[in-house]
């Protein structure tokens, strides 16, 4: 079954110093499928949530609230495999709110036009000098585009 819900570790609020980073990471697993095709298609994704940072010129940090120094990014890497928490915050490379939508994996004969593309999740911070301590969230909705 597809994963709806990320839950990321606690952390302190005091751990969310200095220069902006990414704290985890965890996978987003979306399953494609097209049915009823013969032809070699690339789906698109595009992607709909809060971005409530006025410092976030690309729209890549997502969190349902008002901004309480962190939040979360979404990047997709090259063959699927992980990132590192080093190289993962870059919001140049990362998916933002709606956009021309990225190219996910192409799905065709040979893969039976199924594929499982693996898109990673960040809690990225800090934004802010005082973080807000407890619970947040980002809701996010994927738009995958089979044209």
């Amino acid at each position: 079954m597809p994963t709806s819900v990320l839950q990321f570790k606690p952390l302190q609020s005091s751990q969310l110093t200095g220069a902006i980073q990414t704290y985890q990471i965890q996978p987003l697993r979306v399953q494609l499928h097209c049915v009823d095709e013969h032809e070699a298609i690339i789906p698109t994704l595009t992607i709909e949530g809060e971005t409530p940072y006025t410092d976030d010129a690309e729209q890549t940090v997502f969190l349902n609230a008002p901004p309480n120094g962190v939040g979360f990014m979404i990047r997709q890497s090259e063959t699927d495999a992980p990132m590192s928490l080093a190289e993962f915050y870059q919001p140049a490379a990362a998916i933002g709110y709606g956009g021309k939508g990225v190219p996910l994996s192409e799905l065709n004969e040979d893969n039976l036009y199924t594929h499982e593309q693996v898109l990673w999740v960040g809690l990225v911070g800090p934004f802010q000098p005082d973080i807000v301590p407890g619970y947040f969230q980002a809701s996010l909705t994927l738009n995958v585009a089979f044209e």
